[in-house]
Protein backbone atom coordinates (compact mmCIF):
# COMPACT_ATOMS: atom_id res chain seq x y z
CA UNK A 1 0.00 0.00 0.00
CA UNK A 2 1.53 3.30 -1.13
CA UNK A 3 -0.87 6.15 -0.32
CA UNK A 4 -4.27 7.16 1.05
CA UNK A 5 -6.35 10.31 0.57
CA UNK A 6 -9.62 11.63 2.00
CA UNK A 7 -12.24 13.41 -0.09
CA UNK A 8 -12.80 17.03 0.98
CA UNK A 9 -16.23 16.23 2.44
CA UNK A 10 -14.83 13.25 4.42
CA UNK A 11 -17.28 10.78 2.84
CA UNK A 12 -14.69 8.85 0.82
CA UNK A 13 -11.24 7.37 1.31
CA UNK A 14 -9.03 6.45 -1.63
CA UNK A 15 -6.25 3.91 -1.19
CA UNK A 16 -3.49 3.07 -3.64
CA UNK A 17 -1.84 -0.29 -4.02
CA UNK A 18 1.76 -1.33 -4.37
CA UNK A 19 3.73 -4.53 -4.58
CA UNK A 20 1.85 -5.91 -7.57
CA UNK A 21 -1.50 -4.32 -6.69
CA UNK A 22 -2.21 -1.81 -9.48
CA UNK A 23 -5.63 -0.73 -8.23
CA UNK A 24 -7.10 2.34 -6.59
CA UNK A 25 -9.91 1.61 -4.14
CA UNK A 26 -12.67 3.99 -3.06
CA UNK A 27 -14.23 3.36 0.36
CA UNK A 28 -17.38 4.87 1.86
CA UNK A 29 -16.98 6.60 5.22
CA UNK A 30 -17.45 6.21 8.07
CA UNK A 31 -18.40 2.56 7.54
CA UNK A 32 -15.47 1.54 5.34
CA UNK A 33 -17.47 -0.33 2.69
CA UNK A 34 -15.83 -0.52 -0.73
CA UNK A 35 -17.60 1.76 -3.19
CA UNK A 36 -15.52 1.23 -6.33
CA UNK A 37 -12.33 -0.24 -7.74
CA UNK A 38 -10.42 1.88 -10.24
CA UNK A 39 -8.27 -0.13 -12.63
CA UNK A 40 -6.00 1.11 -15.39
CA UNK A 41 -2.53 1.47 -13.95
CA UNK A 42 -0.15 -1.29 -15.02
CA UNK A 43 2.03 -1.14 -11.90
CA UNK A 44 1.79 0.12 -8.33
CA UNK A 45 0.20 3.49 -7.58
CA UNK A 46 2.50 5.78 -5.58
CA UNK A 47 0.48 8.97 -5.06
CA UNK A 48 -3.11 10.18 -4.71
CA UNK A 49 -4.89 13.53 -4.43
CA UNK A 50 -8.52 14.72 -4.51
CA UNK A 51 -9.52 18.02 -6.09
CA UNK A 52 -10.94 20.62 -3.72
CA UNK A 53 -14.51 20.03 -4.91
CA UNK A 54 -14.15 16.24 -4.64
CA UNK A 55 -15.10 15.67 -8.26
CA UNK A 56 -11.70 14.41 -9.37
CA UNK A 57 -9.09 12.01 -8.03
CA UNK A 58 -5.54 12.02 -9.39
CA UNK A 59 -3.19 9.06 -9.15
CA UNK A 60 0.48 8.65 -10.02
CA UNK A 61 1.88 5.32 -11.19
CA UNK A 62 5.15 3.60 -10.40
CA UNK A 63 7.60 2.59 -13.13
CA UNK A 64 6.96 1.06 -15.64
CA UNK A 65 3.38 2.40 -15.60
CA UNK A 66 4.78 5.95 -15.47
CA UNK A 67 1.48 7.76 -15.95
CA UNK A 68 -0.73 10.11 -14.00
CA UNK A 69 -4.44 9.47 -14.27
CA UNK A 70 -7.42 11.71 -13.64
CA UNK A 71 -10.51 9.85 -12.40
CA UNK A 72 -14.14 10.96 -12.33
CA UNK A 73 -15.04 10.08 -8.74
CA UNK A 74 -18.82 9.95 -9.26
CA UNK A 75 -18.60 7.75 -12.34
CA UNK A 76 -15.62 5.75 -10.98
CA UNK A 77 -13.86 5.82 -14.34
CA UNK A 78 -10.74 7.32 -15.81
CA UNK A 79 -11.23 10.71 -17.45
CA UNK A 80 -7.71 11.30 -18.79
CA UNK A 81 -4.52 9.28 -19.05
CA UNK A 82 -1.61 11.68 -18.62
CA UNK A 83 1.80 10.34 -19.69
CA UNK A 84 4.91 11.57 -17.88
CA UNK A 85 7.10 12.48 -20.83
CA UNK A 86 8.37 9.35 -22.54
CA UNK A 87 7.81 7.26 -19.41
CA UNK A 88 10.35 5.21 -17.43
CA UNK A 89 9.72 7.17 -14.23
CA UNK A 90 8.00 6.84 -10.88
CA UNK A 91 5.31 9.47 -10.33
CA UNK A 92 6.21 10.45 -6.78
CA UNK A 93 3.61 13.17 -6.23
CA UNK A 94 0.39 14.59 -7.66
CA UNK A 95 -1.34 17.80 -6.54
CA UNK A 96 -4.34 19.91 -7.57
CA UNK A 97 -4.28 23.68 -7.52
CA UNK A 98 -6.59 25.13 -4.83
CA UNK A 99 -9.15 26.17 -7.46
CA UNK A 100 -9.06 22.71 -9.05
CA UNK A 101 -8.15 23.96 -12.53
CA UNK A 102 -4.63 22.55 -12.74
CA UNK A 103 -3.07 19.20 -11.91
CA UNK A 104 0.66 18.95 -11.23
CA UNK A 105 2.70 15.75 -11.14
CA UNK A 106 6.36 15.15 -10.37
CA UNK A 107 8.58 12.14 -10.86
CA UNK A 108 11.89 10.79 -11.98
CA UNK A 109 14.34 12.09 -14.57
CA UNK A 110 13.53 15.69 -13.67
CA UNK A 111 9.98 15.48 -15.03
CA UNK A 112 7.30 17.77 -13.59
CA UNK A 113 4.22 18.59 -15.64
CA UNK A 114 1.14 20.78 -15.34
CA UNK A 115 -2.17 19.83 -17.00
CA UNK A 116 -5.51 21.53 -17.57
CA UNK A 117 -8.02 19.49 -15.57
CA UNK A 118 -10.92 20.45 -17.81
CA UNK A 119 -9.36 19.31 -21.07
CA UNK A 120 -6.55 17.00 -20.00
CA UNK A 121 -4.21 19.09 -22.13
CA UNK A 122 -0.59 19.64 -21.13
CA UNK A 123 -0.22 23.24 -19.99
CA UNK A 124 3.45 23.41 -18.98
CA UNK A 125 6.58 21.31 -18.58
CA UNK A 126 8.56 22.46 -15.55
CA UNK A 127 12.13 21.93 -16.72
CA UNK A 128 15.12 22.65 -14.53
CA UNK A 129 15.90 19.66 -12.34
CA UNK A 130 17.85 17.91 -15.14
CA UNK A 131 17.62 14.11 -14.73
CA UNK A 132 17.14 14.14 -10.96
CA UNK A 133 14.23 12.60 -9.08
CA UNK A 134 11.59 15.14 -8.01
CA UNK A 135 10.08 13.87 -4.79
CA UNK A 136 7.59 16.57 -3.87
CA UNK A 137 5.42 19.19 -5.56
CA UNK A 138 3.14 21.65 -3.71
CA UNK A 139 0.97 24.66 -4.57
CA UNK A 140 1.00 27.94 -2.71
CA UNK A 141 -2.29 28.69 -0.91
CA UNK A 142 -3.32 31.21 -3.60
CA UNK A 143 -2.50 28.71 -6.37
CA UNK A 144 -0.27 31.13 -8.27
CA UNK A 145 2.98 29.29 -7.51
CA UNK A 146 4.05 25.66 -7.47
CA UNK A 147 7.23 24.46 -5.77
CA UNK A 148 9.24 21.34 -6.59
CA UNK A 149 11.88 19.64 -4.44
CA UNK A 150 14.47 17.30 -5.90
CA UNK A 151 17.37 14.98 -5.20
CA UNK A 152 19.52 17.58 -6.99
CA UNK A 153 19.40 19.52 -3.68
CA UNK A 154 17.43 22.42 -5.15
CA UNK A 155 13.92 23.80 -4.78
CA UNK A 156 12.37 25.51 -7.77
CA UNK A 157 9.43 27.90 -7.88
CA UNK A 158 7.18 28.15 -10.95
CA UNK A 159 4.35 30.42 -12.01
CA UNK A 160 0.95 28.80 -12.49
CA UNK A 161 -0.29 28.08 -15.08
CA UNK A 162 2.46 29.38 -17.40
CA UNK A 163 5.24 27.29 -15.86
CA UNK A 164 7.62 30.25 -16.05
CA UNK A 165 10.48 29.82 -13.52
CA UNK A 166 10.26 32.16 -10.53
CA UNK A 167 13.42 31.19 -8.70
CA UNK A 168 15.83 28.52 -7.52
CA UNK A 169 16.43 28.00 -3.80
CA UNK A 170 19.81 26.48 -3.00
CA UNK A 171 21.63 25.54 0.18
CA UNK A 172 20.58 22.01 1.08
CA UNK A 173 23.35 19.42 0.82
CA UNK A 174 21.13 16.42 0.05
CA UNK A 175 17.76 15.53 -1.48
CA UNK A 176 14.67 17.54 -0.53
CA UNK A 177 11.97 15.16 0.70
CA UNK A 178 9.38 17.58 2.06
CA UNK A 179 7.94 20.98 1.09
CA UNK A 180 5.11 22.97 2.63
CA UNK A 181 3.87 26.54 2.43
CA UNK A 182 2.69 28.30 5.55
CA UNK A 183 -1.00 29.27 5.30
CA UNK A 184 -0.25 32.90 4.42
CA UNK A 185 1.84 31.75 1.43
CA UNK A 186 4.76 34.00 2.35
CA UNK A 187 7.05 31.27 3.69
CA UNK A 188 8.08 27.92 2.20
CA UNK A 189 9.48 25.20 4.46
CA UNK A 190 11.83 22.53 3.11
CA UNK A 191 13.02 19.33 4.81
CA UNK A 192 16.01 17.39 3.55
CA UNK A 193 18.02 14.23 3.89
CA UNK A 194 20.83 16.54 5.01
CA UNK A 195 19.06 16.56 8.43
CA UNK A 196 18.14 20.26 8.24
CA UNK A 197 14.98 22.30 7.76
CA UNK A 198 15.04 25.62 5.94
CA UNK A 199 12.49 28.43 5.83
CA UNK A 200 12.42 30.62 2.72
CA UNK A 201 10.89 33.97 1.86
CA UNK A 202 8.73 33.16 -1.17
CA UNK A 203 8.69 36.70 -2.56
CA UNK A 204 12.48 37.17 -2.53
CA UNK A 205 13.77 33.59 -2.50
CA UNK A 206 15.98 34.48 0.45
CA UNK A 207 16.74 32.03 3.24
CA UNK A 208 15.05 33.13 6.48
CA UNK A 209 16.48 30.50 8.84
CA UNK A 210 18.02 27.04 9.03
CA UNK A 211 16.89 24.64 11.76
CA UNK A 212 19.08 21.82 13.04
CA UNK A 213 18.63 19.08 15.59
CA UNK A 214 17.89 15.92 13.65
CA UNK A 215 20.61 13.27 13.61
CA UNK A 216 19.19 11.32 10.67
CA UNK A 217 17.69 12.13 7.26
CA UNK A 218 14.28 13.80 7.45
CA UNK A 219 11.52 11.91 5.69
CA UNK A 220 8.32 13.68 6.74
CA UNK A 221 7.12 17.27 7.14
CA UNK A 222 3.70 18.54 8.22
CA UNK A 223 2.39 22.03 9.02
CA UNK A 224 -0.52 22.65 11.39
CA UNK A 225 -3.43 24.26 9.49
CA UNK A 226 -3.23 27.37 11.69
CA UNK A 227 0.43 27.79 10.73
CA UNK A 228 1.60 28.18 14.33
CA UNK A 229 3.67 24.99 14.48
CA UNK A 230 5.11 22.38 12.15
CA UNK A 231 6.66 18.96 12.66
CA UNK A 232 9.51 17.04 11.05
CA UNK A 233 10.20 13.32 11.42
CA UNK A 234 13.55 11.67 10.75
CA UNK A 235 14.30 8.04 9.99
CA UNK A 236 15.77 7.42 13.46
CA UNK A 237 12.31 7.83 14.98
CA UNK A 238 12.60 11.39 16.25
CA UNK A 239 9.86 13.98 15.69
CA UNK A 240 10.70 17.63 16.34
CA UNK A 241 8.07 20.37 16.51
CA UNK A 242 9.00 23.94 15.61
CA UNK A 243 7.50 27.41 15.79
CA UNK A 244 7.93 29.00 12.35
CA UNK A 245 7.74 32.55 13.65
CA UNK A 246 11.12 32.29 15.39
CA UNK A 247 12.41 28.77 14.66
CA UNK A 248 12.15 27.68 18.30
CA UNK A 249 11.82 23.95 18.93
CA UNK A 250 8.74 23.51 21.13
CA UNK A 251 8.65 19.74 21.63
CA UNK A 252 10.28 16.45 20.71
CA UNK A 253 8.52 13.09 20.53
CA UNK A 254 9.50 9.58 19.50
CA UNK A 255 8.02 8.00 16.40
CA UNK A 256 6.79 9.30 13.08
CA UNK A 257 5.33 9.94 10.55
CA UNK A 258 2.88 12.63 11.67
CA UNK A 259 -0.31 14.51 10.81
CA UNK A 260 -2.13 17.47 12.36
CA UNK A 261 -5.87 17.57 12.91
CA UNK A 262 -7.81 20.16 10.86
CA UNK A 263 -8.33 22.30 13.98
CA UNK A 264 -4.57 22.14 14.74
CA UNK A 265 -5.24 20.96 18.31
CA UNK A 266 -4.01 17.38 17.88
CA UNK A 267 -1.06 15.74 16.21
CA UNK A 268 -1.04 12.03 15.38
CA UNK A 269 2.15 10.01 15.17
CA UNK A 270 3.16 6.40 14.99
CA UNK A 271 4.79 5.93 18.37
CA UNK A 272 8.06 4.09 18.86
CA UNK A 273 6.16 0.94 19.92
CA UNK A 274 4.04 1.14 16.73
CA UNK A 275 1.01 2.38 18.64
CA UNK A 276 -0.97 5.23 17.12
CA UNK A 277 -0.65 8.17 19.50
CA UNK A 278 -2.44 11.53 19.69
CA UNK A 279 -0.91 14.56 21.41
CA UNK A 280 -2.28 17.96 22.41
CA UNK A 281 -0.37 20.62 20.45
CA UNK A 282 -0.71 23.18 23.25
CA UNK A 283 0.59 21.07 26.15
CA UNK A 284 2.26 18.21 24.20
CA UNK A 285 0.58 15.75 26.53
CA UNK A 286 -0.61 12.43 25.16
CA UNK A 287 -4.38 12.46 24.67
CA UNK A 288 -4.95 8.95 23.34
CA UNK A 289 -3.14 5.83 22.19
CA UNK A 290 -4.21 2.66 20.42
CA UNK A 291 -4.64 -0.28 22.78
CA UNK A 292 -1.96 -2.39 21.13
CA UNK A 293 0.89 -2.20 18.68
CA UNK A 294 0.14 -2.57 14.97
CA UNK A 295 2.18 -3.12 11.85
CA UNK A 296 4.39 -0.17 11.01
CA UNK A 297 2.37 2.81 9.77
CA UNK A 298 4.03 4.54 6.83
CA UNK A 299 1.71 7.52 6.88
CA UNK A 300 -1.13 8.92 8.95
CA UNK A 301 -3.87 11.29 7.77
CA UNK A 302 -6.86 13.00 9.36
CA UNK A 303 -10.15 13.31 7.54
CA UNK A 304 -11.00 16.95 6.73
CA UNK A 305 -13.77 16.92 9.35
CA UNK A 306 -11.27 15.69 11.95
CA UNK A 307 -13.35 12.69 13.01
CA UNK A 308 -11.34 9.86 11.42
CA UNK A 309 -7.63 9.04 11.34
CA UNK A 310 -6.31 6.73 8.63
CA UNK A 311 -3.03 4.83 8.95
CA UNK A 312 -1.37 3.01 6.08
CA UNK A 313 0.61 -0.03 7.19
CA UNK A 314 3.22 -2.38 5.80
CA UNK A 315 0.72 -5.25 6.04
CA UNK A 316 -1.04 -3.74 2.95
CA UNK A 317 -4.00 -2.53 5.00
CA UNK A 318 -5.46 0.85 5.88
CA UNK A 319 -6.81 1.17 9.40
CA UNK A 320 -9.46 3.76 10.32
CA UNK A 321 -9.61 5.19 13.82
CA UNK A 322 -12.53 7.10 15.37
CA UNK A 323 -10.89 10.15 16.96
CA UNK A 324 -14.05 12.23 17.33
CA UNK A 325 -14.16 11.72 21.10
CA UNK A 326 -10.53 12.53 21.83
CA UNK A 327 -10.38 15.61 24.13
CA UNK A 328 -9.22 18.79 22.40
Amino acid sequence: MYDVAFSPDSTLLASAGGGGDNLVMLWDLPGGQRRATLSGHTDGVKSLAFSADGRWLASGGAYPDSTAKLWDVHEAKVQFNLPMGDGRVNVHAVAFSPDGRWLAAAGGRGIALLWDVGSGGLKASLQGHADAEIYTIVYSPDGHTVATGSEDRTIRLWEVPSGVPRGVLTGHRHAIRGLAFLPDGKTLISASWDETIRLWDVATGQLKMTLTGHQSPIGDLAVAPNGEVFGTASYDGVVHFWRPSDGRRVSTLSGGPLAFSPDSRLVAIRGETNRVELYDTRTWRKRASSAKAHDVAFNVKFSPDGRILATRSDDTTVKLWDVSRVPR
